[in-house]
């Protein structure tokens, strides 16, 4: 038991108590659920810290995600000065913590075997957990049997590991994905995110079809897609995200439910953001989230409505909340974070398996335009732990037979153990 609990082991378990307390935390009172998981993201947050490694300096995109961090830890700490409602502040602390715990990166970066012991565990041991509770939610105790689907939002990623496992774990995760699409259907997001899931684990197994070249194309044209769409919509007024309202696959059916997967409900808040920082005249750096945007939900008549009436903090847009926060700056350099991830790979990499990890990594940044708030922090765990462990000189440098071998080994060895 003491080998268990220590100081390389404190993320990935706390990442796993997250996890399993996930599927069960609305079963609690609403308020001690909610101190529950920030205590435990408080103390992730801090574990973060403390691995922080000096050599991750010397990484292109190690140095761009310290500065955006740091940035972003200034734009909060001034924002604390500007937050004057009492309930508003509440939300504040909630994100500010959420946004500590990024700095966990730097954990995965320097600590592969503990990492990849996380993702063995939670491919043998937590999915089947979150498959028989879903089911149990799904088909036996609807509305009985609660679970935060947030937590939900980090099983995707697994996909980009499943090929080092036997084929029944493969279907134990496919079998997982089908209920949370069925399940959470009307949750666009995860639906996008298992269905890329599911389309990553293809393109690992198609070798011939999907060469370093092709791969290293899909990764470019992902990372340049969102700014092609914001250009179209500034010189022609094309919103993309209505490019699928008129296609009969855009909605479905389940039960007595239709599910409308092209609904536009995400270019008011790019409006709003734009609104709002150009009447602080703050575009370049933003107004910290200590000055909530105005909203048209604030209209609405749910009591709960009156805090967006101070002003809303989250945009329920990845980008737009970086947007919102510290402006072009802030977007910036989370677009170089990006980038120079990937070009490193492109440059040093010895391995095809790195070239997908691009593609997963160039989609998410795709994805942010879309959903990736910084409350739904599963996400953000998920895309921090594959990013970390490889931007490690050590695992770029393997060839493809070696990395395997390695990989397998320590996933299947620790599972066994």
């Amino acid at each position: 038991m003491g080998k268990l609990f220590t100081q390389y082991n404190l993320i990935p378990l706390l990442i796993i108590f997250l996890l399993v307390y996930g599927t069960f935390s609305y079963s609690f009172h609403f308020f001690i659920s909610g101190i529950t998981t920030h205590i435990l993201l408080l103390l992730l947050a801090i574990c973060g810290f403390i691995s922080f490694r000096k050599d991750i300096m010397q990484v292109k995109s190690g140095k761009y995600f310290t500065f955006l961090l740091a940035y972003n830890i200034l734009l909060f700490l001034v924002g604390f000065f500007l937050v004057k409602d009492p309930l508003y502040m509440n939300f504040y602390i909630s994100f500010f913590i959420m946004l500590l715990i990024f700095s966990s990166f730097f954990y995965y970066t320097t600590h592969i075997t503990e990492t990849l012991a996380l993702i063995g565990i939670i491919i043998k041991y937590i999915v089947p957990i979150y498959v028989v509770v879903l089911g149990l939610n799904l088909y036996i105790f609807p509305n009985r049997l609660m679970y935060d689907k947030y937590y939900l939002s980090f099983f995707p990623m697994l996909y980009l590991f499943l090929p080092f496992f036997n084929r029944k774990i493969l279907l134990i995760n496919i079998l997982f994905s089908l209920i949370v699409i069925m399940r959470e259907a009307d949750f666009r997001a995860l639906v996008l995110l298992n269905l890329f899931g599911i389309l990553i684990y293809s393109i690992n197994s198609l070798n011939a079809l999907f060469t370093k070249r092709i791969l290293r194309l899909l990764t470019y044209l992902l990372l340049a897609l969102p700014f092609v769409f914001l250009l179209l919509s500034i010189t022609t007024g094309l919103n993309p995200f209505t490019l699928l309202d008129n296609e009969s696959y855009s909605s479905f059916s389940i039960g007595n439910e239709t599910i409308d997967m092209a609904g536009d409900s995400r270019s008011y808040f790019y409006s709003e953001i734009y609104e709002h920082l150009c009447k602080y005249n703050a575009l370049i750096w933003g107004t910290t989230p200590g000055i909530g945007y105005q909203t048209s939900l604030a209209n609405a008549s749910d009591s709960f409505y009156d805090l967006l009436k101070v002003g809303r903090i989250d945009t329920e847009v990845g980008v737009l909340e970086f947007f919102h926060y510290g402006g072009i700056i802030n977007v910036t350099l989370l677009f170089c974070f990006f980038l120079s991830f990937v070009r490193n790979i492109f440059k040093k990499s010895q391995n095809r398996f790195s070239y997908i990890i691009c593609v997963y990594v160039a989609f998410r940044w795709f994805f942010l335009f879309m959903e990736g708030d910084i409350i739904m922090y599963m996400q953000w765990f998920s895309l921090f732990i594959v990013i970390g462990l490889f931007c490690n000189e050590r695992i770029l440098t393997m060839r493809d037979h070696e990395l395997k071998s390695t990989i397998t080994l320590y996933l299947n060895n620790i599972i066994k153990k």
